[in-house]
């Protein structure tokens, strides 16, 4: 089965609650605004500074990387990744009109693309809830971090945030209940002494 195949079977089993398009665009926004202070607090306890290569995997309009292009500049650039085509257009627009000409937006999966670069910061928020199979999303997001770099996750847990994990990730669980991510603090740091995630400190 080709990965094109594989994508459209996939990104109809991700739950979504945000819509695609320009509504989901707009609802995007609004909630881009209400976590944009704890988003940038997080961003300077990780580090993110001029010169660095960021991922920002599900970009949506593209709020987050707009927000870390102003940080990384000068010298840093950002790629931004999503499956919504129209997010991904309104977002370049967007990017134009800010003049912004460190960022580049591309079509892509985690869920079913690996990616083919490294990066220094390599960020996710509320995209690993809508997964069937998060922790190989996240195990492709760990491998396109670079030595020395930061792999940072802000989602949802149902039980309590995960304590003093060096991602300072919440790691979700999911709303259809198939339980394929833990949602306890043992459980989360169990889930991350798994082999992939070796060499985390």
């Amino acid at each position: 089965m080709s990965k094109s195949v594989q994508r459209r079977k996939n990104t109809k089993q991700h739950d979504y609650i945000i819509r695609g398009g320009f509504e989901g665009r707009e609802r995007l926004r609004v909630l881009s605004r209400v976590m944009q202070p704890t988003t940038l607090a997080l961003f300077q306890r990780a580090g993110v500074r001029p010169g660095m290569e960021c991922l920002d995997v599900g970009c949506g309009g593209g709020d987050i990387a707009f927000d870390l292009a102003r940080i990384v500049s000068p010298g840093g650039r950002i790629v931004g990744l999503d499956i919504d085509e129209v997010k991904l257009q309104l977002a370049r627009r967007e990017s134009r009109a800010r003049h912004f000409s460190n960022i580049e937006f591309r079509m892509s999966d985690v869920a079913v693309d690996e990616v083919k670069e490294q990066f220094d910061f390599v960020y996710a928020r509320f995209v690993l809830t809508h997964l069937r199979d998060p922790a190989k999303a996240l195990a492709r997001m760990y491998a396109a971090t670079r030595s020395g770099g930061v792999l940072a996750v802000e989602d949802i847990v149902t039980q309590s945030a995960c304590p003093s994990i060096a991602t300072w990730s919440s790691i979700p669980r999911q709303y259809s209940g198939e339980a394929a991510i833990p949602t306890s603090d043992r459980d989360c740091q169990n889930f991350l002494r798994r082999p992939v995630f070796r060499g985390f400190k």
